[in-house]
């Protein structure tokens, strides 16, 4: 069976929504009649085209088997979306509330994508910046994942780009309560899904098989609109081993478990289209047009190396790079390579990479 490595894990990556409503005979319990899936997609269809912008701050963590949080590092998340396949999101490794290590800062205007590195030790320095054409839409996105985006948008998708792509849903009501689900697949692999019919049918639960699980414990509401609040997830793999296994693992061997706390929320409300544009560019940051092939530094060769020598050398670049001047935006068209970033060492290590995809979804 097909496995997706593109969150730094191995994860089967299709997409299903399950009914998980049986009774301990496998009999299903149901009062009147069986909801309309039709008035469903509908829903899910009018919730996903009336979602005009939405910016959130997240916190993932590890946790133990009760769901505790084990210690106060944390992956932060900023992420925000607009429509026009506008996708922002950005990422620090926080040590307490002090940033310790950059992992991401990726920007989509709806026909470019820029993707930031940070100098080692300075995540407020930038070291270099990646143009590509973006591939993404409104319904596909392909960037940093986390476990609340694997929750709301499985593999990239909302529900309702799954069930345009051939994707089945079901619905049944039991003991008085309507459970729906979708059938999708995503790059080859089962996935099950449920939607929560009280909380503008949100996915509240994803898993693959048993070896992927996301879940929402929480719900918070901004502008008329339900969110998440709290979730939790939990990968089930091989063995870990090595000195770094038990704080990867605080519980049960072969399974990491993460909480995330949304912080802020905004839901349609105005954002900023700096959000979207290029990150501003300092004497001495390293353009990379992956149009053109070229390397740019941004106010030339000495301001590389007075940055070089305040930040520390990266690592080599080609000699061929050409100045330009700070405020000029980079040329070329946007961008689309696999970034893989190690996002916070001990602390999530299997399961905050990112990894851009050159393939959009299927």
């Amino acid at each position: 069976m097909p496995w997706n490595t593109r969150f730094g894990f191995k994860v089967i990556a299709p997409l299903t929504v399950v009914l998980l409503a049986t009774g301990q005979n496998g009999s299903k319990a149901q009062d009147g009649p069986d909801p309309d899936v039709q008035s469903i997609r509908t829903a899910l269809k009018q919730t996903w085209d009336s979602l005009q912008t939405i910016q959130f701050q997240v916190d993932a963590y590890v946790v133990d088997p009760q769901g505790r949080r084990t210690n106060p590092n944390c992956i932060r998340t900023n992420f925000a979306h607009a429509k026009g396949g506008r996708w922002a999101s950005s990422a620090n490794w926080m040590q307490g509330e002090v940033i310790g290590q950059f992992v991401a800062d990726i920007r989509e205007n709806g026909r470019k994508m820029w993707s930031t590195s940070a100098f080692r030790g300075h995540p407020e320095a930038v070291q270099s910046i990646l143009v590509e054409s973006q591939s993404d839409d409104d319904r596909v996105y392909s960037s940093l994942m986390t476990s609340l985006l694997w929750l709301w948008i499985p593999g990239g998708k909302p529900p309702i780009a799954h069930l345009d792509a051939g994707g089945t849903l079901e619905a049944k009501r039991v003991d008085g309560k309507v459970h729906a689900s979708i059938r999708s697949t995503h790059k080859g692999g089962p996935i099950l899904i449920e939607l929560d019919a009280d909380h503008d049918w949100l996915p509240s639960r994803v898993s693959a098989e048993d070896a992927l699980i996301y879940e929402a414990t929480s719900f918070r509401r901004d502008n008329g609109r339900w969110f998440y609040e709290q979730g939790s997830e939990l990968r089930r793999h091989g063995p870990v081993t090595g000195p770094e296994a038990g704080e990867i693992v605080p519980g049960v061997p072969g399974e990491i478990r993460e909480g995330f706390l949304v912080k802020s929320l905004s839901i349609n409300r105005p954002l900023d289209s700096a959000t979207f544009e290029a990150p501003k560019s300092d004497p001495g940051v390293i353009i990379m047009d992956q149009t053109t092939g070229q390397d740019v530094v941004v106010g030339g060769q000495a301001a590389l190396k007075a940055r070089q020598q305040k930040y520390g050398k990266p690592p080599a670049t080609r000699p061929d790079a050409q100045p330009i001047e700070a405020d000029v935006e980079p040329p070329g068209d946007a961008w689309s390579t696999p970034i893989m970033i190690a996002a916070a060492a001990a602390l999530l290590t299997a399961g905050f990479l990112m990894v851009r995809n050159s393939r959009r979804p299927t």
